[in-house]
C-alpha cells in the first residue's frame, strides 16, 4: 500500500514574509500528485478558509488540529522578543511530534515540511526505530534534519507519553523547535535515511535526488537572487551563503518548482488525488 503523507502548517504561517508557504504547498501537493502515489495529509492549526478549502478540492485530508502542549508553548512565547513569530512558527513545527496519536490505520508515514517537492516515488519501507532521518548541514554530518521523517506509528506512540513530558519541560532548550526536542530526546537513537530523500538545492544538483528541499532560502527568496545575487531579503539575509554555494543548483531546482507551480495553478477536479476529503471534526 502506498504511504501515507503528512505535512503541517498554521494559519498564520500561511503568509510568512519571505518564505510564501501558500505556494510551496501547491508544488509540494503538485509534485506528489505527478510523481508519487502517496496519500496526503495537512496538519492545520487555524480556522477554514479558502486555502483549506483549496486544498481539500485537490483531494488533501485537511485535519485540523492544535498541538496538546499549545499553553505552554504560548507561556515560553511570553519570555521570548519574538513571541508572535514564535508561536506561529512553533504551533506548527511541533504538530508532527502528535502524528503517533492523530494517525490510527498504519503503522509507517512520511513526514514533510511543507518547502519540499517530490522528484520521485517513495516506496513503503521498514523503520524499526521510532522514526529514521537525513542528517542536517552536509550530507556526512551527523546533526539531524526533520524536514523528512518516515515515522514507526506504534513505535513513536509508545515514546509518546514521556516525549510530551520532556517538550512541556524543556522548551527553553529548543533552538530550533520540534528538531531539538527529537535530536535531545532520542540522542541519536533514530534511523537514517539517504540524503536523496531530503536533498537540499546548496549540495548541488542531484538527478538522484527523491525529496528537493528548500531548506534556507525558499523559491521566492531563490528567484529574487537569480536576479541579483545581492538583493535584499530584509530579516532572512542570512540564507544569501547558501545561494551562493550552488546559485546553478538553485537555477536548475527553481526552474522545475516554477513548472510545477504552473501546472498547480492548471489542475482541476481531473487531478485530484483519489479519496481526499476535508475532515472538520
Amino acid at each position: 500500500m502506498s504511504l501515507k503523507w503528512y505535512f503541517a502548517i498554521s494559519e498564520p504561517s500561511l503568509d510568512r514574509e519571505h518564505h510564501d508557504f501558500r505556494n510551496l504547498i501547491r508544488v509540494a501537493v503538485e509534485s506528489a500528485r505527478q510523481n508519487t502515489q502517496l496519500r496526503p495529509n495537512m496538519l492545520y492549526d487555524g480556522e477554514p478558509n479558502d486555502f483549506t478549502r483549496e486544498m481539500a478540492g485537490k483531494g488533501v485530508n485537511v485535519i485540523p488540529h492544535r498541538v496538546s502542549f499549545y499553553p505552554e508553548l504560548q507561556q515560553h512565547s511570553r519570555t521570548l522578543s519574538w513571541a508572535e513569530l514564535y508561536l506561529s512558527t512553533a504551533t506548527g513545527a511541533f504538530l508532527r511530534t502528535e502524528i503517533p496519536l492523530i494517525e490510527t490505520e498504519d503503522d509507517f508515514v512520511l513526514y514533510t515540511d511543507c518547502d519540499v517537492m517530490f522528484m520521485k516515488d517513495i516506496p513503503a519501507f521498514p523503520c524499526p526505530e521510532a522514526f529514521a532521518v537525513v542528517v542536517e548541514g552536509a550530507p556526512d554530518a551527523l546533526d539531524i534534519n526533520t524536514g523528512v521523517m518516515l515515522i514507526n506509528v506504534r513505535r513513536s506512540r509508545d515514546n509518546f507519553s514521556e516525549f510530551r513530558k520532556f517538550i512541556r519541560t524543556n522548551l527553553h532548550q529548543f533552538t530550533i523547535y520540534d528538531q531539538s526536542a527529537y535530536s535531545l530526546f532520542y540522542a541519536q537513537q533514530n534511523g537514517t535515511l539517504k540524503p536523496e530523500l531530503n536533498w537540499r538545492p546548496y549540495w548541488g544538483f542531484n538527478e538522484n535526488a527523491v525529496v528537493v528541499h528548500w531548506h534556507g532560502p525558499k523559491p521566492i527568496a531563490v528567484r529574487d537572487l537569480l536576479d541579483d545575487a545581492s538583493a535584499d531579503l530584509s530579516d532572512e539575509n542570512h540564507w544569501r551563503p547558501f545561494f551562493l554555494r550552488e546559485p546553478d543548483s538553485y537555477r536548475r531546482y527553481f526552474a522545475i518548482w516554477a513548472a510545477f507551480f504552473t501546472d498547480s495553478l492548471r489542475s482541476d477536479s481531473a487531478g485530484r488525488f483519489d479519496g481526499g476529503h476535508e475532515n472538520r471534526s
